[in-house]
Formats: structure tokens, sequence, C-alpha cells
């Protein structure tokens, strides 16, 4: 597997990057305020974890991208830097 590029900007309006603990507070915030519509249909909302264990695993997504094992990615908008999505769930199934 190559190793990924560390960002992709779309069209002006979205930055796509590899999972990192520096967006962890963002992705964390996120997760929490979504997790009441989460849980309807997401498994692994129920079972969501501490902010440690949250940086945790997006420290380990980190390391496997750099690695070339796997590619995981968060989408932020551009003007904002606000979190919109991320590729695996923002934590394991």
């Amino acid at each position: 597997m190559r190793i990924p590029p560390k960002s992709v900007i779309i069209q002006k309006r979205c930055q796509i990057r590899v999972l990192s603990p520096k967006d962890g507070h963002s992705i964390y915030r996120a997760v929490n305020e979504s997790l009441p519509s989460l849980k309807r249909f997401m498994h692994w909302a129920h079972f969501v974890g501490d902010f440690e264990e949250a940086l945790s695993i997006y420290s380990d997504f980190q390391a496997k991208a750099l690695k070339g094992e796997e590619a995981n990615f968060a989408g932020f908008e551009i003007n904002s830097g606000e979190f919109r999505k991320c590729s695996p769930p923002p934590f394991p199934l």
C-alpha cells in the first residue's frame, strides 16, 4: 500500500487529511454532539470512550497510515476548520 498524501483539497471547500490526534478535539466534540442520532444506526456509538481513548485511537490510525498499512481520513471545511466526516468511524466497530 502506498502512503497517502498528508491532505487533499476538494473544490476549495473541503480538506481531507489522515486522521490524527491533532484533530482529536474537533472530532470528539462532533461525535458527542451527534451521539443521540448516531446511536439509532451506528453500533459503535453505544461504546464511545473518553477523550484520552479517542486520542489513542486517532494516534493508531495515523501510525498505520504512515506505515502504509491502512488509510483513515477526516474531512474538514476549509473556511471554518469544522469537522465534517471521517472514514472509518472515529471509534472502532
